[in-house]
Order: C-alpha cells, then sequence, then structure tokens
C-alpha cells in the first residue's frame, strides 16, 4: 500500500474517531466541566514551564485551599482505580508467589555456589592451620 493511501486512510480513520468523540455526551460534559474551572485552580505544570516551578504571575492560593484542592484531585484519581475481580486476584497472587520461591531457589543455590567456592579457596591446608 502507497504512503499517500495509507496516510489517506489514517486520517479518515482519526476524522471518524473525533466524529465518533464528539457525538458522546460525556466528553462533552468533561470539556465543559474543564472549561468552567478556575483559571487559579489549573496550573502550569513542571513539564511545561522551564524552570519546573508555576507561573509567577499567578496569586499563590492559600494554604487550606491548596489542601482543599489536593483532596479533590486525590478523590478524582481515585474514582479511576477499578478493583480486580477475585479472579484476577487470586490470579495475581499466585503469579507473585511462585515468582517469590524461583528467586528463593536461584538465591539459595548462588549461596550455596559461593559459599562453596569461597570454603574450596580459602579453606585449604596451610602453615597456620592447627
Amino acid at each position: 500500500m502507497p504512503h499517500a493511501v495509507r496516510s489517506a486512510t489514517l486520517c479518515k480513520g482519526i476524522d471518524q474517531l473525533r466524529n465518533k468523540r464528539s457525538n458522546h455526551g460525556s466528553v462533552q460534559s468533561r470539556v465543559s466541566d474543564i472549561a468552567r474551572m478556575s483559571e487559579d485552580q489549573v496550573t502550569e505544570t513542571a513539564a511545561s514551564s522551564s524552570s519546573g516551578r508555576p507561573a509567577k504571575n499567578a496569586p499563590k492560593a492559600g494554604f487550606f485551599s491548596r489542601i482543599a484542592l489536593f483532596v479533590r484531585q486525590v478523590i478524582g484519581e481515585l474514582k479511576k482505580v477499578v478493583a480486580p475481580t477475585r479472579k484476577e486476584l487470586i490470579n495475581y497472587t499466585l503469579v507473585v508467589l511462585v515468582f517469590v520461591v524461583i528467586m528463593m531457589v536461584i538465591v539459595t543455590l548462588l549461596d550455596l555456589a559461593f559459599g562453596t567456592a569461597v570454603g574450596w579457596v580459602f579453606g585449604g591446608t596451610g602453615p597456620t592451620d592447627s
């Protein structure tokens, strides 16, 4: 498939995705929620700032308002968390336990090998042995 045809097909697919998303009510409601946020709630991120600090011209929020904003953001992030099902939880637990047992076996074998090697190198008969 030529490059021009692929890029045209890709652009068509992106346009279709945009149309589907624009028709979706929750996306538009989230956009309007973001638009309604006051400017002092939105701070400049470290990635977009050259010095890694918030913009100097914005008035600094009070101590308690910053704590409240932090708590609201934490609650918002916790709402996005999806708890695993019982089957997934059991599967993850078994994977971790099997991995730990395998690592224990590897470390035990290495410990025995290095202990034997050190005993062989330094444990021979010499003039200081009684």
